[in-house]
């Protein structure tokens, strides 16, 4: 139990320092600016779906 409890605060203090670090860059980032981007589009995709052979195989249950 105690191992758990360890690996629980480990993992927590992990994230919290990696929060931390992420809120310092985001902070610290330059302006993005929203006209270099273009709009993006959208391409559908359409799957076939092979029929499928009507023979099933199956085992012999004198195998088992």
């Amino acid at each position: 139990m105690q191992g758990c409890l360890s690996d629980r605060q480990t993992l927590s203090d992990m994230f919290e320092s990696f929060a931390g670090k992420l809120r310092d860059e985001l902070d610290n980032a330059p302006c993005v600016q929203p006209s270099r981007f273009t709009p993006m589009t959208a391409t559908l995709v359409q799957n076939q779906i092979a029929p499928s052979d009507s023979s099933v195989t199956t085992r012999s249950n004198s195998a088992l």
